[in-house]
């Protein structure tokens, strides 16, 4: 997992408002990307501080990617979060980025920026 956060961003209570989590996770056995992607947000939707904006298919590293825009409440801190999934070599890679709903718009072009020049090794 890599995490790297706007320093620029970080709130007086220590809050980091602005940031980007790349994990990586290996491809259950017998599942595909899409079937792990579903599942997860199946789950997420049943909780009250969950609330979906968007989804699309796109092109990320020359593999399907799926992203989910949404909107996520957690211990009383909303926060705007575009999750792009791929899967590449048995691993699963999510690039999450976030930042305040107020903020959403104008950092769009850094997370762009990052989504699309991800590359798998």
């Amino acid at each position: 997992m890599a995490a790297v956060a706007d320093p620029a961003s970080v709130e007086s209570s220590g809050n980091i408002v602005t940031l980007v989590i790349i994990q990586s996770i290996p491809l259950p056995s017998g599942k595909t990307l899409k079937d792990v992607y579903d599942e997860t947000y199946r789950s997420f939707e049943q909780e009250s501080g969950y609330q979906l904006i968007s989804e699309r298919t796109l092109t990320i590293d020359g593999v399907t990617a799926y992203e989910n825009i949404h909107r996520i409440n957690v211990d009383g801190v909303t926060k705007q979060e575009r999750a792009t999934w791929l899967e590449k070599n048995g691993k699963i890679y999510v690039i999450l980025c976030g930042t305040s709903p107020e903020r959403f718009d104008a950092e769009n072009r850094n997370f762009d920026l990052i989504t699309y020049s991800f590359q798998v090794k």
